[in-house]
């Protein structure tokens, strides 16, 4: 890409988070083009300081269905809600019991003694945290054979404690959709979690840093082909090629100043710019100030990331341990598949099984993982945790 004005058209990357510590048209497009909508400031002031006008503008037209009001759920609902979407559905088919007073802070032993519906339970009190959001429920059943086209009305799917093959299908539905409806699957088992985002082909993000624009004070640039900026001593750039700079009080190379320039990092205190073989020779001073552009990523499916995922690194000292914990949770989900049920907790086959399960499923991985050094005692705690926290 040459060097050009901020205007230019938005980078594109290939991205998912896959963490673990990464057909019709939508009847809401008119909703989405909607005249701006008034922002209570009163009430999101300190929000809209740090979201902005943009940000809180789209929330305040998305619609979004969220599935499962175990405690991570309800943790996003709550969210959801205080943040100041428009409209938001929450979904659950199965009945309160007992453990979900442990996670679930909205419900009381009468909800376990009369067997209401989970999503039933919380929805007075989710509704009252936001006056401004409209919240529903609903329990329909979500199988193999349901029909999504109910989804199309929604900007935002969310689902957790759903099982892995009716996330794909479903990820599959919201990406295919004319714009894709974002979809996001995530689930917490105690010390473990895993989260996955698909925002579809094109999902541009006008700030990918959220941090105020770096600036960079210069010692010296070369008259060359392209030409070479250099920064002051112990002061490393911390810049990436492709990022757009713009120049101001550089003193001699006048011609500088006043343009944007896009960058090729040559070292962590220099980077190369345009042909500056014609401009006058630097003498001393100048700032390089960044200037944020779109970027545009594409989002792949989670059939595709299943096998191969890019995982977000949460502990550099265990690099190792991301792919692992993912191979682990996938285990869990075909140990469910397989059996219709959660593993027992001290069995010793059924830790067996999980191993051979996720040693399997590491060869389907195309990056390969040691299984191996996955002690017997950490699938005894994952077990453990699992079946009693799912």
């Amino acid at each position: 890409m040459e060097a050009s004005a901020p205007g230019a058209a938005p980078q594109r990357e290939e991205a998912s988070c896959s963490s673990w510590a990464a057909g019709g048209a939508n009847k809401n497009l008119s909703i989405m083009s909607a005249e701006s909508v008034e922002i209570d400031d009163a009430l999101y002031s300190r929000q809209r300081y740090v979201l902005g006008d943009t940000a809180m503008q789209k929330m305040a037209k998305s619609h979004v269905f969220l599935s499962g009001m175990g405690g991570l759920g309800l943790e996003i609902a709550k969210n959801l809600v205080l943040a100041g979407i428009k409209a938001l559905t929450i979904h659950d088919t199965e009945k309160c019991q007992t453990w979900d007073l442990g996670t679930n802070f909205f419900l009381c032993e009468d909800d376990v003694v009369n067997r209401r519906n989970r999503a039933e339970a919380v929805l007075q009190h989710i509704a009252e945290l936001n006056p401004y959001v409209h919240v529903t429920s609903s329990s329909v059943l979500l199988n193999e054979t349901t029909d999504l086209s109910f989804l199309d009305k929604y900007q935002c799917v969310v689902l957790t404690e759903i099982k892995l093959p009716l996330q794909k299908k479903i990820n599959n539905f919201c990406h295919s959709q004319c714009p894709p409806i974002k979809f996001i699957s995530t689930d917490i088992h105690g010390i473990w979690s895993r989260l996955f985002c698909d925002f579809g082909d094109e999902f541009e993000v006008s700030d990918t840093t959220g941090e105020e624009p770096k600036e960079i004070f210069i010692s010296n640039i070369t008259q060359a082909n392209p030409g070479i900026v250099t920064c002051l001593e112990n002061h490393p750039h911390k810049l990436e090629t492709g990022q757009f700079l713009t120049f101001r009080e550089v003193n001699g190379m006048t011609g500088l100043n006043g343009s944007t320039q896009q960058i090729t990092v040559v070292s962590p205190f220099s980077f190369s710019i345009g042909d500056t073989t014609e401009l006058e020779p630097y003498l001393h001073g100048g700032i390089a100030v960044q200037v944020k552009t779109p970027k545009t990523f594409c989002f792949e499916p989670l059939e595709t990331q299943i096998k191969h995922p890019k995982c977000l690194i949460a502990d550099f000292s265990k690099p190792e341990a991301s792919l692992q914990i993912h191979t682990a949770m996938l285990a869990l989900d075909q140990f469910q598949e397989n059996y219709n049920r959660k593993p027992n907790i001290g069995c010793q086959e059924d830790s067996e099984e999980l191993l051979k399960l996720a040693t399997s499923i590491s060869e389907t991985l195309e990056e390969k993982v040691n299984i191996q050094s996955y002690s017997h005692q950490k699938i005894y705690i994952l077990i453990y945790i699992y079946s009693i926290l799912y």
